[in-house]
């Protein structure tokens, strides 16, 4: 993604979590690859990764669980495992694939379309980037729709995990300043 694009979906994505999740903790990052944690138990942890990608203006969501205060990697995971990760999107994908937040899903398209032609006689020309001011006004909408989703699926995976755990599922999670000692 580009700078200043990943610039903006990282900052509206941290301040909407923080909103809608407080127990949330920054944790830590690389490059494009952002991740908070909720400390739910001493030997519970759940985490939330924002990902950007390479040359696309696209972002996703992983969801995880450890019995350490380590995210693990994607993988195959059910809530019993002593730890887990998943796309987000693959919790609610209706097709093969796990969507992800696209910036610019008509260069999407169009790459696509590309892609395609190099396999026929008509080459269809490789697109241009749409212009940077033409996709920041998208960025609120599609995180704001992440976090929707991440509330729909993500939160509801996780207190499947805590049951699976033994870990009592808080009727008010504490805040993030609650439990910045406890790292």
């Amino acid at each position: 993604m580009r700078g200043r694009l990943w610039k903006k979906v990282s900052v509206n994505f941290q301040h909407e979590l923080e909103q809608r999740f407080p127990q949330f903790v920054f944790d830590d990052k690389d490059g494009q690859y952002w991740i908070w944690r909720w400390k739910i138990a001493f030997n519970l942890h759940f985490f939330v990764a924002l990902q950007g990608f390479d040359r696309r203006d696209q972002f996703t969501l992983e969801v995880a669980w450890a019995e350490g205060n380590e995210m693990p990697y994607l993988g195959p995971a059910q809530p019993h495992q002593s730890e887990g990760c998943v796309r987000l999107g693959r919790l609610f994908a209706t097709g093969p694939e796990a969507p992800l937040w696209d910036l610019a899903p008509e260069k999407t398209a169009a790459d696509e379309a590309h892609r395609e032609s190099l396999l026929g006689d008509e080459i269809v020309p490789y697109p241009e980037d749409p212009p940077v001011e033409l996709l920041l006004p998208r960025i609120g909408p599609l995180v704001h729709d992440a976090i929707e989703k991440l509330e729909q699926y993500g939160m509801p995976l996780f207190r499947r995990v805590a049951e699976a755990h033994g870990v009592k599922w808080p009727d008010t999670p504490r805040t993030g300043e609650q439990l910045k000692g406890e790292k």
